[in-house]
């Protein structure tokens, strides 16, 4: 399938629908804005976005769909039941946000950080119980300064994902 700039797509096994604002012809990739943040996609994961128009349709031609019941399992991704609420994941990592990196240290650091904004208040208006935060090891510096500004928002209490051995903060919201 031939994408192009402007588009709009689904991506396939997850609930997302975006606009392509760039492709990577060369690495097979398109990025993709969806609820306001930008993220890489390779071309397989996408489905164009089909208008069907239905006042063609006679109601004889309309197929008659079962009713199905509501399956937990399809939603067990994002959602987790001990926090009886959805769980949101950011990568941080430098390659997620951009394939241009020939910035320097501080206008990369500065870019995370602002995708990080975008997360928690992306997390905080539709009402997220947790953020998973993805920052890498590194030296540490992008992890302190994420912990730092964490520490100016109420109603949350944030630590180390404990798989990640330091390498992501989960972020709890109450």
């Amino acid at each position: 399938m031939v994408f192009e700039v402007g588009q709009h797509i689904s991506i396939l096994d997850e609930n997302l629908e975006g606009e392509i604002i760039a492709l990577d012809q060369q690495l097979s990739k398109a990025l993709v804005v969806v609820d306001g943040f930008e993220y890489w996609y390779n071309f397989d994961k996408l489905i164009e976005n089909q208008t069907i128009n239905y006042s063609n349709l006679a109601p004889q031609n309309v197929p008659e769909i079962e009713k199905q019941e509501f399956s937990e399992s399809i939603h067990q991704k994002n959602y987790d039941k001990k926090l009886r609420g959805f769980v949101y994941k950011i990568d941080l990592h430098f390659h997620q946000i951009s394939l241009y990196d020939h910035y320097s240290a501080h206008k990369k650091k500065q870019l995370q950080l602002e995708k990080f904004e975008d997360a928690m208040h992306f997390c905080l208006k539709h009402k997220y119980r947790k953020l998973e935060v993805v920052h890498g090891k590194g030296t540490g510096v992008l992890k302190a300064e994420i912990h730092s500004r964490l520490n100016a928002y109420a109603g949350i209490r944030f630590h180390d994902t404990p798989s990640s051995c330091g390498g992501s903060t989960d972020i709890l919201f109450f």
